[in-house]
C-alpha cells in the first residue's frame, strides 16, 4: 500500500508554502476531494496567514516573527488533516494520492501508524470519520 509522504519538518517555510499551495490547488480542482472543501479552505487560510507572517518578518517585523511558529504549526496541522483524508480516500492508490498533490512513499502503512495518526488528529480535535 502506498502512503503519503509528509515531510514538512524538513522543509523551509518557503517550501512549506509552495507544497501546501500545490496540494490545495490540486485538491480544489478535483471533484474527488469535494467532501473536504471545508478542510481545504482552512488549509488555504493557514497558507495565507503563514505567508503574511513570513513576508512581514523578512521586512524586519518583530511581531510577525513572533507569530511565525504558531502559524507554521497551524499549517502543519491543516496539511496533516488533508493528508489523513487523502490517505483514507485513496486506500493506498498511488494515482489518487498524486492527484491530490501529495508526494508518496512506497512503504506500507501499518495499523499502528494509522492508529497513531488517528490519535494525533483526535488530540487536536479535528478527527472526522466519513
Amino acid at each position: 500500500m502506498t502512503k503519503i509522504k509528509i515531510d514538512f519538518a524538513e522543509k523551509s517555510i518557503a517550501e512549506k508554502l509552495a507544497t501546501a499551495t500545490n496540494v490545495i490547488i490540486k485538491m480544489s480542482a478535483n471533484d474527488m476531494f469535494m467532501p473536504y472543501q471545508h478542510e481545504i479552505s482552512e488549509a488555504a487560510d493557514a497558507v495565507d496567514a503563514l505567508s503574511e507572517a513570513y513576508l512581514e518578518s523578512l521586512s524586519g517585523s518583530a511581531a510577525f516573527k513572533a507569530m511565525m511558529p504558531r502559524r507554521e504549526k497551524e499549517l502543519t496541522e491543516k496539511m496533516s488533516v488533508l493528508a489523513f483524508y487523502v490517505q483514507v480516500l485513496s486506500k493506498g492508490n498511488e494515482n489518487v494520492i498524486k492527484l491530490s498533490g501529495f508526494d508518496v512513499i512506497e512503504d506500507a502503512i501499518t495499523d499502528a501508524e494509522r492508529i497513531d495518526l488517528q490519535k494525533q488528529l483526535a488530540e487536536i480535535g479535528i478527527m472526522r470519520v466519513q
